[in-house]
């Protein structure tokens, strides 16, 4: 069965696809509420092992570690390294899309481009530097050197994001936000490339994610170069 739900985290809703073997239908709902519990803990820590060892460093032993069970165990919730490396990256990609789509739901019919262009790149660093970043920060370090069965996959949904960010860019050279002698597909990667590599440097403390957020938006639209002296 497929128990699709969501978890709140800080304003962003985490895309878990909670799936639920059929002998756990039978149980009562407190074994199956344990049931994706566990399996979601499990994926978080694969995040983490993922992030911080990359993928061919990644254990499944340092992840049972982690949730503090046997690694034979895991083989219930997940039936492979690749298996876990997907989900990771699927929870990591789909998330970011729900709630860039949500923050420019929000919005309205009535934003303009650059409100809208501002928002997606607020929603998508609150969700590669929350609490949970761990999943975009694990998709960022280990994607390119993980299975290319597992690349592939992800690629499809990935493609999806780029294709909001494509219309969001166009929609911008339209307003004349952005000039239209830049090459979209090129600003696209740049800018996503910055706010991806977010996840690898920034800690909090001198700045918030709001503060950065507000300097990533600041210099996209008003670049680094000094105004002249008057």
């Amino acid at each position: 069965m497929d128990d699709s739900t969501e978890h709140d985290d800080g304003g962003v809703v985490w895309q878990f696809d909670d799936q639920v073997p059929d002998e756990a239908d039978r149980d009562v709902d407190y074994q199956r509420e344990r049931f994706v519990g566990t399996r979601r803990r499990i994926l978080e820590a694969a995040a983490r092992v993922l992030r911080d060892k990359g993928y061919a460093g990644a254990r499944l032993s340092d992840i049972a570690a982690l949730v503090r069970m046997r690694t034979a165990s895991l083989y219930y919730y997940f039936e492979s390294k690749e298996t876990l490396a997907k989900e990771v990256f699927r929870v990591g990609t789909r998330t970011a899309i729900v709630h860039v789509g949500h923050e420019l739901d929000r919005l309205g019919d009535d934003a303009d481009a650059e409100a809208r262009l501002a928002a997606a790149i607020r929603a998508h660093l609150h969700v590669h530097l929350g609490r949970s970043g761990v999943f975009g920060g694990a998709m960022i370090r280990v994607l390119g050197q993980a299975p290319a069965d597992v690349r592939e996959r992800h690629l499809v949904l990935e493609r999806d994001y780029a294709d909001l960010w494509r219309r969001l860019l166009e929609d911008a050279v339209k307003a004349e936000i952005v000039r239209d002698d830049v090459d979209l597909s090129a600003l696209r990667m740049l800018l996503m490339g910055s706010l991806n590599w977010t996840s690898e440097w920034f800690a909090p403390g001198r700045l918030t994610v709001d503060q950065l957020a507000d300097t990533a938006v600041d210099l996209v639209f008003g670049g680094i170069r000094a105004l002249p002296r008057s």
